[in-house]
């Protein structure tokens, strides 16, 4: 307490109370920037503020320290000459709240306070509460006063600007609902046009198959499908029909199938390769194919694809041939390592390198003409 500016004095005493709170609960509209209080517009007579129990001594208090700082002229005494102001104004607001409250609340007049407190049984009290009720009841906003006298009917103009407002802003939050609203309409509309597209694609599918498997009883499942609509659509790369004889040879410029691009085990892939259930081929697949008709038949394979499936079934056949295995059970071998390559063509050969069951490729083009130059891979 001390050496503060004496501007703040006035206002410091209430910096630290909620006082938009306090301006709600009291009745006053949310976001305005100046608000009157009618009840101090009445200022108490002056024997009832000597009369109350701090008025006894306040006054007299405040006058004495008031001036020994005038005398002084110092700062010294400030602290508390400020403190008594602050006493003198709340003795003033007591006796007006109090006033106020009888009449706006005429049950609180049974309160405790009022019986034993003197000043309340004062002459002068029952008057000033007549007057404070008048006030009460007729008093209006000296800002709204002033500004009807300066501006004429503004204080109108403000009410239509603010139900205007209002409104404003009553239409808006319908409009952002009625958004919202359709948002998840369209939203929810969305869903159900993407389930049906899915449910016919469905029942399209088990058309298909269905058809698919009395049009070709000897082949089961996707293959068939694949089938009839390679046979019910053009296409550059024609399959193996039916009716066609085994013996038959294609001609060399075509593709009778084309291998899958990724299979989900090692069996599939081992079966297309060798044309075996559920990749039956009467040409025996990839491996009798190749023994009929060269490669030349494989023109428009992917040669990445077909080489590692290659090196993949030479695994396999490795297996068979060194640790005298069926097939079935070399192909269960190496599933495991299937598994852990992610089902990549690629990987899977790198860990067949790692394991021993495939050699590492010789290097091929730039790679390999560096190594017969001398010349450090690093540096190519």
């Amino acid at each position: 307490m001390g050496n503060w500016n004496p501007s703040i004095y006035d206002s410091s005493y209430s910096t630290k109370l909620p006082m938009k709170a306090i301006r709600q609960l009291a009745g006053y509209p949310d976001g305005q920037s100046l608000y009157f209080n009618t009840r101090t517009a009445l200022d108490p007579p002056q024997e009832l503020l000597r009369a109350t129990p701090m008025g006894q001594w306040v006054y007299e208090a405040h006058e004495n320290v008031g001036r020994r700082c005038a005398e002084s002229g110092s700062s010294k005494h400030q602290t508390a000459y400020q403190v008594l102001c602050f006493f003198v104004d709340l003795n003033r607001i007591f006796l007006q709240d109090a006033a106020a409250m009888i009449c706006l609340f005429p049950e609180r007049r049974r309160h405790k306070m009022y019986d034993e407190i003197p000043v309340f049984n004062h002459e002068l009290w029952q008057p000033f509460v007549e007057e404070m009720k008048l006030k009460l009841e007729t008093e209006e906003c000296p800002f709204n006063a002033k500004l009807e006298a300066v501006l004429p009917s503004v204080h109108q103009w403000h009410q239509a600007n603010q139900q205007a407002v209002a409104d404003l802003v009553r239409e808006t939050k319908e409009m952002k609902k009625t958004i919202q609203n359709d948002l998840q309409s369209l939203r929810q509309e969305n869903v159900d046009f993407r389930r049906s597209i899915v449910m016919a694609c469905a029942a399209l599918t088990k058309t298909l198959e269905a058809h698919a498997g009395s049009v070709v009883p000897e082949v089961a499942g996707l293959e068939e499908l694949s089938a009839l609509m390679e046979a019910s659509s053009p296409s550059t790369s024609p399959r193996f029909r039916p009716d066609q004889q085994i013996n038959e040879d294609p001609p060399v410029d075509s593709r009778p199938f084309i291998m899958h691009p990724k299979h989900a085990s090692i069996h599939n892939m081992y079966c297309e390769w060798h044309g075996i259930s559920p990749f039956a081929d009467p040409q025996g697949g990839v491996v009798g194919r190749n023994k009929t008709h060269g490669n030349k038949w494989r023109n428009e394979f992917n040669p990445n694809h077909y080489s590692r499936t290659s090196r993949i079934m030479k695994a396999v056949d490795h297996i068979i041939s060194s640790d005298n295995l069926t097939w079935q059970n070399a192909v269960a071998r190496l599933e495991p390592l299937y598994d852990r390559s992610g089902k990549s063509l690629s990987k899977m050969v790198e860990l067949l390198v790692d394991e021993g069951l495939l050699t590492k490729g010789k290097p091929r083009g730039a790679k390999r003409k560096a190594i017969e130059a001398g010349i450090g891979v690093e540096n190519i």
